[in-house]
């Protein structure tokens, strides 16, 4: 979970945000103008971007937390009517297209996308404008044609497989949330 963008933070926070325990002994800020190897500043920089350039402050650290590729995967569960588009989004309220005008049955690498938020939520659009039913999976496997969930969510640590299946039923129409 990344470092609160507001309220009190601390040392402990940096070092377990980096995977290290909160009360690693030797935790150096930066140690120099230069962060020294093995400080906090120069280990957040070997997974994430923190400004490298002195003065350093532990203000710096709002809002930190190490990004994570995430390649999602999608097919549609059966043929659809219509083409649909995917989004994602790492807060569940500002969302992303990904990529629009899908309407493969084979499953497939859409993209790849950086992610710091911990978690990644996906969402798919047909063509009409609904917000319709899929079913997520932590793989690079699409998983069974089945109407689970509107907004498929992940929790991220790190790099990783997303895959959704578009529901589609029989005659080739996709289930429209509710």
């Amino acid at each position: 979970m990344p470092i609160p963008a507001s309220g009190a933070i601390s040392m402990s926070m940096f070092n377990t945000e980096l995977g290290r325990a909160s009360n690693q002994s030797n935790s150096s800020l930066a140690g120099g103008s230069t962060p020294a190897v093995g400080s906090l500043f120069w280990l957040a920089n070997q997974s994430g971007s923190l400004n490298q350039t002195a003065p350093h402050a532990m203000s710096e650290w709002r809002g930190y937390g190490p990004a994570y590729n995430v390649t999602i995967y999608s097919r549609a569960g059966a043929a659809p009517s219509i083409s649909y588009d995917l989004y994602y989004s790492p807060d569940n309220t500002n969302w992303t297209l990904l990529s629009a005008g899908l309407i493969s049955t084979t499953c497939a690498s859409i993209g790849t996308v950086s992610i710091s938020s911990g978690t990644i939520y996906i969402k798919v659009i047909d063509d009409n404008a609904n917000q319709v039913y899929i079913r997520g999976a932590n793989s690079s496997t699409c998983p069974a044609n089945l109407d689970v969930t509107c907004v498929y969510s992940r929790s991220v640590t790190a790099a990783s497989d997303v895959a959704i299946t578009v529901y589609v039923d029989g005659v080739g129409a996709y289930r429209v949330c509710t």
